[in-house]
């Protein structure tokens, strides 16, 4: 077998290629990329769509540490992290999920399977009331919504604290005056200084669309209610 002498030609060209490739970080990739590429490999090999919702947190787990397995030394050093170091831990837990959530399919689907699941329990957990929702109120501590029942009833539901998807009404709800929602609510009690009392309201958990009705189905809708006015 004939091997070519360390000086050759051949040789001499493959250092060249080789510190050129270091010098254009083309020879290999970061610690962090490396993790981040063998977790999203793992996230595609998954069909998320038909995966019941009690095997997500064992899937996802077994995908992170495959991906951080063979060199979690190196995306703590490349991100300036230490296991005993709670806020880096979750900068670096930020940092690539967002790597995740940008560039990788597979985790995408993942995410939208596990929102699923929390609207799922939450539903499973809480009462729910349908009606088209026709006014947000924004002049008290907390934004109250109002939606018409489907037995033409007016249903009142506070807005305390951030739930799924609540930001596209922090603009108020003009865009959803012909929605029928389902708002998933749970009672709570706050207090009252006029009446030195605790009485209770129904907090918003989830708010879901559930159709779409023309304005003419709307007009209809309000009408049927004895407010006396069209309140149009």
């Amino acid at each position: 077998m004939f091997i070519a002498p360390l000086n050759s030609g051949i040789t001499k060209r493959l250092i060249v290629i080789l510190l050129w490739m270091v010098s254009y970080g083309l020879q290999a990739q970061t610690a962090t990329e490396e993790a981040l590429d063998k977790a999203c490999r793992c996230f595609k090999s998954i069909d998320f769509s038909t995966l019941p919702f009690d095997q997500l947190d064992t899937k996802t787990d077994s995908c992170l540490q495959e991906a951080l397995y063979t060199n979690l030394t190196g995306v703590l050093k490349e991100n300036q992290a230490t296991l005993d170091d709670n806020d880096a831990m979750f900068r670096l837990a930020q940092i690539i999920e967002k790597g995740l959530l940008t560039n990788c399919e597979g985790f995408q689907l993942f995410s939208k399977r596990s929102a699923e699941r929390r609207v799922a329990e939450v539903k499973k957990k809480h009462p729910s009331s349908i009606g088209l929702l026709y006014e947000m109120n924004t002049d008290g501590p907390f934004p109250v919504f109002k939606i018409i029942t489907e037995d033409y009833e007016v249903m009142e539901f506070l807005w305390i604290q951030e739930f799924d998807g609540s930001t596209r009404f922090m603009k108020g709800i003009k865009d959803y005056k012909n929605t029928v929602v389902e708002i998933v609510w749970q009672d709570v009690e706050l207090y009252d200084a006029a009446t030195q009392s605790y009485p209770f309201y129904k907090k918003v958990l989830l708010v879901e669309e559930v159709k779409i009705v023309d304005n003419k189905e709307r007009r209809a809708w309000m009408k049927a209610v004895k407010w006396g006015g069209d309140n149009d």
